[in-house]
């Protein structure tokens, strides 16, 4: 065994953090279980600490949406730890569509949803190689530091803004499939400036046609009764037209 005691047949996947942190596949013990490794050099003793912090902080977090970790040692000059096993992170192409995106998205977004309200936790450091696919496809997220939210509304405020758009800037260039819709964009940026996040999991984006249909509908009513034939009003209506053609709904109504 490489090391005498944990793993064999290590074979390195990637590096990350400008060198410092290599990430590897190795098989664990005699179980032959795959998982993945974190190697970090002791003469980078702050990001070994930081990462001692996220390796504690997800033995407390719900294995739906957070990478669990194993165990973690010393070997030699180097701190290692052990994680369960994912397939790729956001850094690769992980998506073949924008549905998987969206869907993907959602999972990450509920993740971050359960540090901030049940945990009282703000993220941290949000890097690519933090948001992970499990071989089954399913999303995942790691290097959660733990650090409680401030009891200041503003400031919690502004953790979940700078969050929100550090997301934004990690998820969205990774993928290569062409130009993001209209529908896409618009929530990202009603992300960034949303003060509620259940608001965010009602967004028509994530809701079937159904529902989008209805809200639209209810929006155009609503404009007919109270602001009438205004200039807000037709600029209004024509918004809402254009959402009903982003969506696809006029298509599908016309079917």
């Amino acid at each position: 065994m490489e090391n005498d005691k944990w793993y064999t047949e290590k074979m390195e996947v990637k590096r990350v953090e400008e060198g410092r942190i290599i990430i590897s596949n190795v098989l664990l013990g005699s179980s032959g279980r795959r998982v993945k490794i974190l190697e970090v050099s002791d003469n980078h003793r702050e990001e070994v600490e930081r990462q001692k912090l996220c390796f504690q902080t997800s033995l407390g977090l719900s294995s739906e949406f957070f990478l669990q970790g194993l165990v973690y040692f010393s070997e030699g000059e180097r701190c290692v730890f052990i994680y369960q096993h994912y397939d790729k992170d956001i850094s690769d192409v992980w998506a073949q569509d924008w549905s998987t995106f969206k869907l993907c998205l959602k999972q990450f977004l509920q993740a971050l949803s359960r540090l901030y309200q049940e945990k009282n936790m703000c993220y941290g450091n949000i890097k690519h190689h933090n948001f992970v696919i499990s071989e089954e496809g399913r999303p995942l997220v790691s290097g959660v530091e733990g650090n409680l939210l401030p009891d200041d509304i503003r400031a919690q405020d502004a953790i979940f803004t700078g969050e929100m758009k550090k997301l934004r800037r990690v998820i969205l260039p990774s993928q290569n499939l062409g130009p993001t819709p209209t529908a896409l964009e618009m929530f990202l940026d009603f992300t960034a400036g949303c003060e509620l996040w259940n608001m965010i999991f009602c967004h028509p984006i994530f809701l079937d046609f159904q529902h989008k249909l209805y809200y639209f509908l209810i929006g155009n009513q609503y404009l007919n009764e109270h602001l009438g034939d205004s200039d807000l009003a037709k600029n209004l209506r024509r918004m809402i037209g254009d959402q009903l053609r982003a969506y696809g709904i006029y298509e599908k109504l016309a079917q």
